[in-house]
């Protein structure tokens, strides 16, 4: 028996000695974090917080409206080890920011506000990486963000608008950078694929007003009343004697019946809203724009409309704004195959290629026009809101 012990241990020894001499030892590691989240949060904790030299210069610099001198620069590498949290998290499918939504009303997202720097960062870094040659590295860091927009999500409509901006700022710097890498068709093609597995569809309008329409109408509860005061009458904070009449009155209605009316009128009005969302843009923002204003000239006679017309968001604004975002986007990945058609002939398409992403205000392409320094991908739909039409300019390195 001993001898089969001494065999069976010897055979273990060989079996590590060669795992060894072959560089081939697998360490089990404990596993790494699951939730994209928690390494956001420990990137948030880890970065030196700026001082108000650095906090004013590093969102233009992320902007491309500053070069980033030897200060910004300098708090950037100082900030490397957060940057590499935040860029683990992004390649994590999952995120769950551990959002408190039974707050209702009283909601905290404070880490949208932090997410907003963390881009600044990764921003000035992809663009001092641009500056020194290293365009490919720059355009990955813009990559990473666009999947960072994804990890903010739709859960209501602010981190929507959030995600869209971070998705926003992400796209111009890669329209910046591709106005000055040198033709490099291996590169465009890698950047075509990442841009289209990113494209951020999945943050929906619809969705976010769904949430928040769950989110509010759970407020309207006689145990919320306090909340439901501090919104719809804020004056009443100041002590004024008008105030304090006007949610005393307020009190009065707020039974179990008015809350319950008022709860039936905001989710229809919501639900009429979101059913507008897949209109065509100029016949959704039409009608949107109406049932904003018909709730308000509702409440100034019905009490029922009364929390409809404090909590319901700005619909039309909403759709114009995400509009103008996803119509960006639209015409990067349109720009990139513009790029990549010169790259394989030496000059600029005469024509729009076909089967071109769309601009969303009119549903049609984009219409293209070559310029002295690259081209102009311009929308033939008007932006409502700004009564605008957006164009998009792309130069091209000599």
């Amino acid at each position: 028996m001993k001898t089969v012990s001494n065999n069976n241990l010897t055979k273990t020894l060989c079996v590590i000695m060669a795992s060894l001499l072959s560089g081939q030892v697998a360490f089990a590691y404990p596993p790494d974090p699951d939730n994209a989240a928690l390494l956001y949060y420990q990137a948030f904790i880890v970065y030196p917080k700026p001082d108000d030299a650095i906090h004013d210069m590093l969102p233009k610099v992320a902007r491309g409206e500053l070069e980033p001198d030897a200060k910004v620069t300098e708090y950037v590498e100082g900030c490397r080890d957060a940057i590499g949290l935040a860029l683990a998290a992004s390649d994590i499918p999952n995120c769950n920011w551990g959002v408190k939504y039974s707050d209702g009303i009283r909601l905290n997202m404070s880490h949208l506000a932090q997410t907003r720097h963390m881009v600044h960062l990764i921003l000035a870094d992809a663009r001092t990486l641009a500056d020194n040659g290293a365009f490919e590295a720059a355009l990955d860091r813009c990559i990473s963000l666009r999947k960072i927009a994804g990890h903010i999500g739709d859960q209501t409509p602010i981190s929507l608008l959030v995600a869209w901006a971070i998705c926003k700022r992400a796209n111009e710097c890669v329209r910046d950078i591709l106005g000055e890498i040198p033709e490099d068709l291996k590169v465009l093609a890698w950047l075509k694929n990442e841009l289209a597995l990113t494209e951020n569809i999945h943050l929906s309008l619809k969705n976010s007003m769904k949430n928040e329409c769950e989110v509010f109408a759970a407020e309207m509860r006689v145990e919320r009343i306090p909340e439901l005061v501090s919104i719809i009458l804020p004056e009443n904070s100041n002590g004024c004697p008008e105030g304090a009449k006007r949610t005393e009155d307020f009190l009065a209605w707020a039974d179990e019946g008015f809350l319950e009316r008022n709860r039936n009128y905001y989710e229809s009005s919501m639900a009429s809203a979101a059913a507008l969302l897949d209109l065509p843009y100029p016949q959704a923002y039409s009608r949107l724009t109406w049932i904003e204003q018909n709730i308000v000239d509702e409440a100034n006679e019905n009490p029922d409309a009364t929390l409809a017309a404090a909590l319901a968001p700005a619909f039309a604004r909403l759709l114009s704004l995400t509009t103008r975002d996803k119509t960006f986007d639209n015409a990067l990945r349109a720009a990139v195959d513009i790029y990549i058609v010169k790259a394989k002939t030496a000059r600029l398409p005469d024509t729009l290629p076909p089967f071109m992403p769309k601009d969303l205000f009119s549903g049609k392409d984009f219409e293209y026009e070559q310029t002295d320094t690259g081209f102009i991908l311009r929308c033939q739909g008007r932006d409502l809101r700004k009564d605008k039409i957006h164009e998009y300019q792309f130069n091209v390195a000599k």
